[in-house]
């Protein structure tokens, strides 16, 4: 029974980013920020500063709003087509994990920090991106229960930590490169989801 009810919860879960709506918010809200970081880097002293003071405000904005997009496309795309079904937000899982986690890159920054002159963990900051991104959409793919193309974008952040450090020797421009390709790949995975959702699931036509 404990095995059913973990598979019903799981594939609940599934079945939220089922549609690719989500991806494709996400990714979209990435690339807005990359955009924003590169108009710091690149636009005048008085443009600059404004995008300073509304980076955080997009990001704030951005995940606010997220969820609340979300159901309205799912209200407008999915449920017409699949029904409502409630998305379960987990529970114990969560915490250990972020523990554990936690734990770990916490370790691994103090170790970066007593090393050499201190000057490593901004070395190795874009790999530390890179795997905290991988480890957040590995932690979503699972619990859905095993979301294989999560995963895939897991293995691509990891990629685009290991480009980055090699590639761009400025951070920010390196930031720009990460969030932006991440954030169309993700706007990819979920357009190409979305539209096998379409094709698979068709309105039902009501008679009379």
């Amino acid at each position: 029974m404990t095995d059913q009810i973990r598979s019903t919860i799981q594939k609940t879960r599934a079945y939220w980013f089922s549609d690719g709506i989500a991806e494709l918010l996400i990714g979209t809200l990435f690339v807005i920020a990359a955009l924003f970081m590169l108009i710091q880097l690149l636009a005048p002293p008085a443009i600059r500063g404004f995008a300073s003071l509304g980076f955080p405000l997009v990001i704030l904005f951005g995940s606010f709003m997220s969820r609340k997009l979300i159901m309205r496309f799912k209200e407008r795309i999915t449920y017409p087509r699949t029904g409502y079904i409630e998305y379960q937000k987990p529970s114990g899982f969560r915490i250990p994990f972020a523990l554990i986690m936690g734990l770990v890159f916490g370790a691994l920054i103090a170790w970066l920090i007593t090393s050499a002159d201190g000057s490593a963990i901004i070395d190795w900051m874009p790999i530390i991106q890179g795997f905290v991104v991988a480890l957040i959409w590995v932690m979503i793919a699972y619990q859905g229960g095993g979301i294989t193309r999560l995963y895939g974008v897991a293995l691509v952040s990891i990629m685009l930590g290991f480009i980055q450090k090699l590639i761009w020797k400025s951070e920010m421009l390196g930031s720009v490169f990460f969030f932006s390709f991440l954030g169309l790949i993700l706007i990819i995975s979920g357009g190409l989801t979305l539209r096998s959702f379409l094709e698979t699931n068709q309105i039902a036509e009501h008679t009379e």
